[in-house]
């Protein structure tokens, strides 16, 4: 999946974030409830980053907000493997943004993803130290301007914090150009809009302090280099 450039003492490798996983077409038609898994898992260690995981009680509605209680039998829309390439017979110069697609059995799923050159790890946490949080937080790389969710209060399942003040994040690691800027965006439900952007290093961390409606917040990134 992965290849390496010398850095010095230490090295950087590319990587992948995923943005979107969407049906685009359905030979069932629309609305329809959507259950099951969807996993990523790159060739170093195989360990399933899960991108979607639902059970049937808690299905997500596509395409509709009117749900039809008519009792229909459960189907297997979709199951199969999109393998994304990396850099592998590759020569980027820059980070690109792409998108792939999977055709099977009942419908046609479409992935948007990036490939991240000489790419560190952020790790991200958000701790509410005073009020609740009721809104969206979403994280980006100022080269390609698609916006990672982190935290949607109107997401059924989310939890607005733990015991320690933690808010607990859908995706809380994204990987991002060395040379490039990260944004994290934190949305009220009032409309109230403030923005964080860090410099990617190869370690350490940093962390700003803000009030965003209600909520004062502390915004942490830990920086680190892909060890395999």
């Amino acid at each position: 999946m992965l290849s390496t450039k010398n850095k010095g003492d230490y090295e950087l490798c590319e990587a992948v974030n995923i943005f979107s996983v969407k049906i685009a077409s359905s030979d069932v038609g629309f609305p329809i409830y959507v259950y099951g898994t969807v996993i990523a898992r790159d060739s170093l260690d195989k360990k399933c980053v899960y991108l979607f995981r639902r059970e049937r009680d808690n299905s997500q509605l596509v395409n509709s907000e009117i749900k039809d209680e008519g009792g229909q039998e459960d189907k297997q829309l979709s199951k199969g493997v999109l393998t994304i390439r990396g850099i592998a017979r590759r020569d980027l110069t820059e980070c690109e943004l792409e998108t792939g697609s999977l055709a099977t059995r009942l419908c046609t799923v479409s992935i948007m993803y990036s490939v991240v050159i000489a790419t560190v790890e952020g790790t991200i946490a958000i701790e509410a130290v005073q009020g609740n949080f009721d809104g969206k937080i979403t994280a980006c790389a100022t080269s390609i301007q698609k916006s990672l969710v982190l935290y949607d209060s109107e997401v059924a399942g989310t939890v607005n914090a733990d015991d320690n003040g933690l808010i607990q994040l859908l995706q809380p690691v994204i990987s991002v150009y060395l040379k490039e800027m990260l944004e994290v965006t934190i949305v009220a439900r009032d409309g109230e809009t403030k923005r964080v952007k860090f410099a990617p290093k190869v370690c350490g961390g940093e962390t700003f302090e803000i009030t965003v409606g209600h909520s004062q917040m502390l915004v942490q990134v830990i920086w680190s280099i892909i060890d395999y």
